[in-house]
């Protein structure tokens, strides 16, 4: 049985965005792994922005290790992605054909979207038998893995005990709210980007890096304009280099060639189908509800000490419980600690119904 982890922090040093956490978040999970369930040191791969010496987690980056990581993977084996950093809601586009959802996703450090539909495309790869375990300490984390079955979400019963300030300097949201992002996308790239053109901006700005679902949603448009439907409207948001990627496309090659780009997309149809592998691996433990944020706290104004609100309350469930525990377990006990601290959030688990009573990670 072998043991694989992929554990990324991003705490975007010096921009507007900055959180204080997450890289320690990462180290201390690291150290979990090897201590506690047994993984080879060898075998965890961490990215950190803090840290120019390890791979930086942008989004190709993450996207290349992820896969990686399920690469060659047999029955038994168990693989881990924990993530610490700010996540989003991406909006529709505007004016779009068809019906389009607000994805969640999470923001690397270089603001290239990892979104819901691309952890389920990577996870409908991984085989039978295969434990994927994602913990996803950001915002908005709750169903991360699109269309994964909620075993623990909105709780009825539970209230938080005392009420924690966001935004003040000791506790902050681990949210990039849809203004921000496009205000971070604007000043990254000149343009003026709203909330109706964040995809093909992203697009616009990584090409080829761009996520799957951006890629996908910038096929569609291929399409639209190979229609004659392309003047005006949601189209004309498609800024310079995403417009003369598509023309060129369709200048240099036949109309076959030019709708089979960027396959298996559904062509003019969005979003693709969600579907779920029959024997589904995969658990997503996520920091928070789809609707609510994660904090990241520095409680003594020491860097060094900043955490997580979500990684933080794992470790302490973990301390303080030296046998197994299950992922049901794990998850009530999480969101108990949370609310003895003070946080307004409430940690969810997505999984199939064979692995809420199975063991946490090992």
């Amino acid at each position: 049985m072998a043991k694989r982890a992929l554990l990324v922090g991003c705490n975007y040093p010096g921009t507007q965005c900055e959180l204080h956490g997450c890289a320690n978040d990462v180290r201390r999970m690291r150290r979990t792994l090897v201590e506690r369930f047994g993984f080879d040191e060898s075998d965890i791969l961490m990215m950190l922005d803090t840290d120019p010496s390890t791979l930086q987690p942008t989004g190709a980056n993450i996207r290349s290790a992820l896969r990686k990581l399920i690469n060659s993977v047999e029955p038994g084996d168990v693989l881990v992605f924990h993530y610490s950093g700010h996540g989003t809601q991406v909006p529709p586009e505007s004016g779009a054909p068809g019906e389009m959802d607000t994805e969640e996703a999470i923001v690397p450090t270089d603001m290239n979207l990892l979104t819901d539909d691309d952890f389920r495309d990577l996870v409908n790869q991984i085989p039978p038998g295969v434990t994927f375990t994602f913990l996803s300490d950001s915002c908005h984390s709750g169903g991360m893995i699109d269309n994964e079955k909620e075993q623990i979400g909105a709780p009825s019963y539970y209230q938080s005990q005392g009420e924690t300030a966001y935004g003040s300097p000791r506790v902050v949201s681990k949210s990039i709210p849809v203004g921000l992002l496009t205000q971070i996308l604007s000043q990254r790239t000149g343009q003026n980007v709203q909330v109706g053109n964040i995809r093909t901006t992203i697009f616009d700005m990584f090409g080829e890096q761009a996520s799957p679902s951006v890629k996908m949603f910038v096929n569609l448009a291929l399409t639209q304009l190979q229609q004659g439907k392309g003047q005006g409207g949601w189209l004309g948001t498609i800024s310079s280099l995403a417009s003369q990627f598509l023309q060129t496309k369709l200048d240099d090659q036949g109309p076959e060639d030019a709708a089979n780009y960027m396959a298996p997309a559904q062509h003019a149809q969005f979003p693709r189908p969600k579907t779920r592998v029959a024997s589904d691996a995969s658990i997503l433990v996520s920091g928070c509800q789809m609707d609510e944020t994660s904090a990241d706290a520095n409680p003594t104004h020491d860097p060094t000490s900043s955490y997580g609100a979500f990684s933080n309350a794992v470790q302490t469930v973990l301390g303080q419980n030296s046998s197994p525990m299950t992922n049901r377990d794990l998850v009530l006990a999480v969101r108990h600690v949370l609310g003895q601290q003070g946080f307004k959030q409430h940690p969810c688990l997505y999984c199939s119904d064979d692995n809420v009573d199975a063991p946490f990670i090992c």
